[in-house]
């Protein structure tokens, strides 16, 4: 029996971000790409197929999740029957396939075992645990076992559809990203964005170091990230320092991305929102962009004006991070001239 190829694939993105992942997966892989589709919501889908190297898939710096899927189900019933036939058809598993693509993600891949998600929505007249029940069912059925370091398996089960997918990439949340900043790919959806290359500086203010560098990898600018913790491995883009005080010197980037929580824009925590856009502002030049991102449009605008920094509105974008709704403006740094 010929082995069955996986060419269908998903990548995952925050919400808001489909625009320019598609546009990097466009530009990386061209005319490769077919059937392409795409789910705006709190995350962003994009669905197609592509039968290169999953290794390619794997450079998207944009790409916060990248899936194999497996298996496709239609008609699933909201009853008993509709899970009987997920079940029936996860007997059944391409796990040749599976083993030499996850291979790719992870040489390390114990291709005997499994973790497992399940996400249900749907009037469905069975649970999310009897879902989950009867894929670990037919798992075992394929010979599979739960193992930490098996297959990274995830079924999906939205009303009548129901898909099997092998996560290839799966970038956990660390922390608040008021006080962790924002992941590697948001950031890189943001210097694509900004259209930012060789040419320009960027500065992450409290943010991760793995946002930093792939930042580096997508402008090849010089790239730098603040942070009050020192990293795990000693790396160049990381400058430890204090919140309130930022060791860069007054006007030397041209772009700067910052996150304003919610504390700050209470003007309750240790720093304001006033004083952390303030540090922003210092450190790019004239006619450089920032990009802030805050959770309330509306009192992050009216405050704007009252704080009398030289920047104006650009835009603003509604992104979700981590399915939280935020607004990321984009301020133009004005001179000094243009305050009133």
């Amino acid at each position: 029996m010929a082995e069955e190829k996986l060419y269908r694939y998903e990548l995952s993105c925050d919400g808001g971000l489909e625009d320019i992942l598609i546009d990097e997966l466009r530009q990386c892989l061209g005319k490769r790409v077919s059937g392409l589709r795409e789910e705006r919501g709190e995350v962003g889908r994009v669905f197609f197929d592509y039968e290169g190297s999953p290794r390619h898939l794997l450079a998207l710096e944009c790409a916060g999740g990248v899936s194999s899927i497996v298996l496709e189900m239609h008609d699933i019933t909201v009853g008993d029957p509709g899970l009987e036939k997920i079940r029936h058809r996860l007997a059944k598993l391409p796990l040749t396939s599976m083993g030499r693509m996850a291979r790719i993600a992870a040489e390390e891949i114990d291709v005997e075992g499994y973790r497992l998600r399940v996400r249900q929505r749907g009037a469905h007249r069975f649970s999310v645990t009897d879902t989950e029940a009867a894929v670990r069912k037919a798992l075992a059925e394929s010979g599979l076992s739960p193992s930490k370091n098996g297959f990274d398996l995830e079924l999906r089960l939205q009303k009548r559809r129901a898909q099997l997918k092998l996560s290839l990439r799966h970038r956990g949340h660390s922390g608040p990203v008021e006080s962790e900043g924002l992941g590697s790919a948001s950031i890189a959806a943001i210097i694509r964005m900004l259209d930012l290359d060789e040419s320009d500086d960027a500065v992450l203010i409290q943010g991760r170091s793995d946002a930093a560098l792939a930042a580096k990898r997508v402008c090849q600018g010089r790239v730098v990230c603040t942070s009050m913790r020192r990293p795990v491995w000693p790396t160049q883009y990381v400058i430890v320092s204090h919140p309130d005080h930022l060791p860069l010197g007054a006007g030397t980037m041209t772009t700067a991305i910052v996150v304003i929580g919610d504390q700050e824009m209470a003007q309750t925590g240790v720093q304001t929102g006033v004083s952390r856009l303030t540090q922003a502002v210092n450190c790019v030049a004239e006619d450089g962009v920032i990009a802030a991102l805050v959770p309330r449009a509306e009192g992050f605008a009216a405050r704007l004006p009252e704080w009398g920094l030289p920047v104006e509105v650009m835009g603003a974008i509604p992104v979700f991070v981590r399915r939280r709704r935020w607004v990321l403006f984009l301020l133009h740094r004005l001179a000094l001239v243009h305050l009133g």
